[in-house]
């Protein structure tokens, strides 16, 4: 959890470089570049925990999850 605090402090401060983060789903590391930066920024995210991958393969079952109850 500290790479992730420690990213979350510097998104807050505004320095941006682009930072390697390690996806919490599958461990492999992913660039977060400053324009993605400036867009979770921009958009009041916070940073990602997963790489673009795991939160595709996220979306896809949230989305079968909405379509089994309806």
């Amino acid at each position: 959890m500290k790479e992730y605090d420690k990213l979350l402090e510097t998104f807050m401060n505004g320095e941006r470089e682009d930072k390697t983060l390690t996806c919490k789903d599958c461990g492999d590391a992913f660039v977060y570049s400053t324009k993605d930066q400036e867009f979770y920024e921009e958009m009041q995210f916070n940073p990602p925990k997963r790489c673009k991958k795991c939160r595709l393969a996220k979306k896809a079952q949230r989305s079968e999850n909405e379509s089994a109850r309806t």
